[in-house]
Formats: structure tokens, C-alpha cells, sequence
């Protein structure tokens, strides 16, 4: 009785290690159900993530070569703007450091051209002159003259006159007010090519480049030049990049 009475408590200790084992496997299919779900949402999500990150990246691409499109197109769009200031430029002066007239008028800025060309040995007339007025602008000084001829011919004309007028003097007796009968201090007066607020700047950065480098820098028809070497061809200066290829000396000036 008493061995029936153990193998019923072992039997029953068994029974209820069994039940325990059984529950806590089934506890453990669960929590792997679970876990093979939130691998699968994982996955998913990853996918999503993966898919998301292409597109941006494509979208990123798109966005660089329309970017890269719309720099080209601004480059062209300044170059072509640059040619037509250059042709409405071709037929225009600029007088600069003459000092302003009270009530000065028209008629007096063309009077004072008339005079340069006759200093030159120029015959300048009202005919030749299309239109003149100063350059509005905040500047305390005299303001520049801009001088629009009807003919390009007659402003290279004087242009190229007084170019040789001022190298065939002496520093003191280059052009200036004293020769041109304009009362008060002696000052010396600049005649030349009417460039474009952009070419000037570009100019004006060109001349800074050459300077340091020891490269000859000019412009003329409204083209900047430059050369390295004294034989060597004139290159043009076009843009920015120009400059920057001339410093770097690698690349390609267009």
C-alpha cells in the first residue's frame, strides 16, 4: 500500500512537472511567434527604409543634374547677355575725372568732346553724337561721361587718338582739363571703352590676377585680354572660370 501510495505521489509530482514543461513550452512558441513576427515587421520595415533611401538618393541625383543644367544655362545666359551689352557697348565712350559744370547741360558734355577731338585733330561734330550724359550714381566726385557716337568707326576713332596722343607724351602733358581750356586745378582726364558694370568687375579681377602673376592685361572692343608670355597669343577673358584657370593654370578657358 505504501509503495502504491509513493508511485501515486511520484505520478502525480510527474504529471505536474509534465503540465509545468508543457506550459512553458507553449509559452516559448508564443514568444517565438512573436519574435518571428517582429522580425518580419523589422524586415518589412528595413525594406521600406532601403526603397525610401534609393529614391532620396535618385531624387538627390535628379536634383544635382537639374542644378548642374541650370548653372550651364545661368553661364550662357551672362555670356549671351554679355554680347548684347558688348554690341550696344561697340559704339560708346567714357570720359572719366572731368570735373562737373554748374548747371551743366548736354550741350556742354558735347562741347567738351568737340574740344577732344580737336586736341587730337579730330573734326567731332553734333552729327557724330547720338547721345552724352553722366553716369547717375552716389559718388562724391565727378561722375564718368558716357559718350554715344552713331558710327563704331568714329569712337575707335578718337579712342585710338587719344591712346596715341597719351603715349607720345610726357606723364605732365597726357590729356587733361588744363589742355582742354577747363579752369581750376590741373587734373588729368581718362578716355576709354564703356564696359558693363559685369565686364568691369571682371576687369577689375583680372587686373588683380595679372598684376600678381606678371601677366600683360588690357581690354579693347570690349574684350578682356590677357597675355603670360610677351610672344605669346592674347587670351580672352570670358568669366570668372577664366581667371581661375589662368591662377590654376590646369583646365580649359571657354
Amino acid at each position: 500500500m505504501e509503495q502504491d501510495q509513493r508511485f501515486s505521489n511520484w505520478q502525480t509530482k510527474l504529471d505536474s512537472t509534465l503540465s509545468v514543461l508543457v506550459r512553458d513550452v507553449s509559452d516559448l512558441k508564443t514568444q517565438w511567434k512573436g519574435i518571428q513576427k517582429s522580425n518580419f515587421e523589422i524586415e518589412k520595415s528595413m525594406d521600406y527604409i532601403n526603397c525610401a533611401y534609393e529614391e532620396i538618393k535618385f531624387k538627390i541625383s535628379c536634383l544635382e543634374n537639374e542644378k548642374k543644367e541650370f548653372e550651364e544655362r545661368i553661364v550662357n545666359l551672362e555670356r549671351q547677355l554679355q554680347d548684347v551689352n558688348l554690341q550696344s557697348r561697340l559704339s560708346t565712350m567714357e570720359l572719366r575725372n572731368v570735373p562737373t559744370k554748374l548747371h551743366e547741360k548736354p550741350e556742354d558734355l558735347k562741347r567738351l568732346v568737340f574740344d577732344i577731338g580737336k586736341v587730337l585733330n579730330l573734326n567731332i561734330t553734333n552729327a557724330d553724337i547720338r547721345d552724352i550724359y553722366r553716369i547717375p550714381g552716389k559718388s562724391t566726385g565727378s561722375k564718368p561721361i558716357v559718350a554715344e557716337f552713331v558710327s563704331v568707326s568714329t569712337r575707335n576713332q578718337l579712342l585710338s587718338a587719344a591712346r596715341q596722343y597719351n603715349k607720345s607724351k610726357p606723364i605732365a602733358e597726357k590729356l587733361n582739363t588744363e589742355t582742354l581750356g577747363i579752369s581750376g586745378a590741373k587734373e588729368a582726364i581718362y578716355i576709354d571703352e564703356h564696359l558693363s558694370p559685369m565686364l568691369r568687375k571682371l576687369m577689375y579681377e583680372t587686373l588683380l590676377m595679372a598684376k600678381a602673376h606678371n601677366y600683360s592685361c588690357w581690354h579693347a572692343n570690349g574684350k578682356i585680354l590677357v597675355r603670360i608670355h610677351p610672344d605669346g597669343k592674347p587670351i580672352q577673358i570670358k568669366s570668372q572660370e577664366c581667371v581661375t584657370f589662368l591662377v590654376k593654370k590646369t583646365g580649359n578657358c571657354y
